[in-house]
């Protein structure tokens, strides 16, 4: 699981209060999108035949997932 300080501090850049129970769901849904994120980075590397995940995978991921 994310750590809270970054949820919270994005929080307060947008002037939000957050619940606990709203910090517990943002911290559920940001991880999970991690993971798929790395999940599919790392498939991208993979079918380039590479080991190492490179930044043109991860946004090549990110892109995908925003369709």
């Amino acid at each position: 699981m994310l750590p809270e300080y970054p949820i919270l501090k994005i929080a307060k850049k947008l002037g939000a209060r957050l619940s606990s129970s709203a910090l517990d769901e943002l911290k559920y849904f940001a991880d999970e999108y991690a993971r798929t994120l790395a999940r599919n980075a790392l498939d991208a590397s993979k079918f380039a035949q590479r080991n190492t995940v490179m930044k043109k995978d991860v946004e090549f991921a990110h892109r995908r997932m925003i369709r």
